[in-house]
């Protein structure tokens, strides 16, 4: 499953950065002994995931909050979870995992703009507007004193009888927050080993009456009625100190004193794709491994050359003005056709293949028996045919753009070793057995039955895929510009066809019509009598 998930992800508009556990994460996790030894399939999955041209991530401690951290310095914009855990660890802004496997999916699937369940929509939370709203108003330390009381990764039972309404409440009127303060400079060895210093304990005893006194008195009326009862129960340990440390002072790059760098620039590459294909799955031979790569990575791949040529465009537009002083504008948010870098061979190899395509020297002479003729490569973007504004991309103007994928073809060809011979599994019927793959990857598998249902394809097939015009417009301005005359040329001629209606309906001669063949080798101009005049 790792392949399509990898594979759904290069087909979207961001940048992976995984992360992994590191060997000072918590010992125990969700009642579980979090196991030691590294995952046996942790080095295929990080060479895959190198291979898509995604980055990962090695952290000193509990993924969460590492990634939590990198959140907060905005090396990364959102965190993708299947929770908002990441909260308590201090996060700014989390995305919902929208698997279909997740129960909380189902229950309240995200709908487009038509009201459809598509998958293709997802849940952002904030932190900065679930602090700011009215109802919810939970602040770092709140999250934190609800994890406490009602159970979270590190202690799943919390403290009998505080659900999570009553947790909720307290979290409110601000308890969290100033438990948080108490152990901000509290170091987790400290903590750990319940050695804390006199004027923490006289204030973790203040903190603990000002909560009974909460929960005796309701005072701003957060919980709804008042628990003296539960008040007197409130334990002398309280908060577990462990537990509290785990949150308030992970271990993670920044408690290192380090911040990562990454290298975004990273592409994928279909001869390491391919590869990794040969070598790890059952469906790993030339014919299988090219009629999956045209469904599910090529039009990704597609995608990141769009983008790779739209920054080189920006990079060609800014070399420009720095050196003649001129602000290039795109005109309605389009490049110039001179300004325009396209989709050439040059940079669909430096993109795919982190190789050139054609290594020939120079000099090589023509004319003896080593020269190599080299390959003349179709374009790869052909022509559009029609567009759309849909609801699964928000009604975001795309156009349906003819592609031919030969160089996609021979990229993945040079990838692979041929460590098996294609007659040793049954390539005319395994795309069409039922894969067992989750509700989550059904769309890649409908790709590939509808490729399955049309006549048998060929690798170097044309193929059409949907493209966000604002790209296209940045990159190949002529196909547009074709594509738009094509239009409105269809347009004119069907307003001319509605006016020659129109006047023969009145009994006037269309401009059209009002020429009438003549003989003798000549046109003749008829004297307004219409073509049709001869029936009457």
């Amino acid at each position: 499953m790792l392949f399509f998930r990898l594979a759904r992800f290069l087909a979207l508009p961001l940048l992976p950065l995984f992360v992994f556990d590191g060997p000072k994460r918590p010992k125990y996790k969700r009642n579980k002994k979090v196991m030691g030894a590294q995952h046996p399939l942790l080095p295929s999955f990080r060479e895959m995931i190198k291979a898509f041209g995604f980055e990962y991530h090695q952290a000193p401690g509990e993924a969460e909050a590492e990634l939590a951290y990198l959140n907060r310095l905005e090396i990364i914009d959102v965190i993708l979870s299947d929770d908002v855990d990441n909260f308590l660890f201090g996060a700014n802004l989390v995305m919902r995992n929208p698997s279909a496997t997740l129960s909380g999916n189902r229950a309240h699937a995200i709908r487009n703009a038509d009201g459809r369940d598509d998958g293709k929509h997802v849940v952002l939370f904030s932190a900065e507007k679930i602090r700011q709203h009215e109802a919810v108003g939970l602040t770092h330390g709140g999250f934190i004193l609800i994890g406490l009381l009602s159970g979270g990764d590190y202690d799943t039972r919390g403290l009998t009888n505080f659900g999570l309404k009553t947790a909720h409440a307290l979290a409110r009127a601000g308890l969290g927050d100033s438990l948080v303060r108490i152990f901000e400079y509290v170091s987790p060895e400290d903590m750990q080993d319940n050695r804390l210093p006199m004027a923490v304990q006289h204030a973790l005893t203040e903190w603990r009456a000002g909560f009974r006194h909460y929960l005796s008195t309701d005072p701003d009326k957060l919980i709804g009625r008042k628990l003296k009862a539960l008040a007197n129960t409130f334990p002398e340990w309280f908060p577990p100190l462990e537990v509290l440390s785990a949150y308030v002072h992970p271990v993670t790059s920044e408690s290192r004193g380090h911040v990562p760098e990454f290298h975004w620039p990273l592409q994928p590459s279909l001869k390491s794709l391919a590869n990794c294909c040969e070598l790890h799955y059952e469906w790993g031979v030339r014919p299988l491994i090219i009629k999956r790569f045209r469904t599910v990575i090529w039009p990704g791949a597609f995608m990141r050359v769009l983008r790779a040529a739209v920054m080189q465009g920006d990079e060609k537009e800014a070399n420009m003005t720095r050196r003649s002083g001129v602000t290039f504008t795109p005109t309605s948010g389009r490049r110039t056709v001179d300004m325009a870098v396209g989709t050439p061979s040059r940079l669909i190899s430096r993109i795919l293949s982190r190789m050139e395509i054609h290594s020939q020297r120079d000099d090589v002479d023509p004319f003896s028996d080593d020269y190599v003729p080299p390959t003349v490569d179709e374009p790869l973007a052909v022509k559009i045919h029609s567009e759309r504004k849909h609801a699964s991309t928000d009604h975001m103007l795309e156009y349906r753009l003819e592609i031919a994928p030969a160089q996609f073809v021979r990229i993945t060809e040079e990838g692979l070793l041929h460590l098996r011979r294609e007659d040793s599994i049954d390539v005319a019927n395994f795309g069409r057995r039922q894969m067992l793959l989750p509700d989550e990857f059904g769309d890649l598998y409908e790709e590939e039955k509808e490729d399955d249902k049309k006549s048998k394809s060929e690798p170097n097939d044309h193929m059409r895929l949907w493209v966000p015009a604002c790209m296209l417009e940045m990159v190949h301005p002529a196909l547009v510009e074709e594509y738009e005359e094509k239009i409105n040329a269809k347009l004119r001629r069907e307003q001319e066809k509605i006016q020659r209606a129109i006047d023969r309906a009145e009994g006037r001669a269309s401009p059209k019509k009002a020429r009438a063949k003549g003989g003798g080798g000549g046109a003749k101009k008829g004297k307004g009598r219409n073509v049709d005049d001869k029936h009457s």
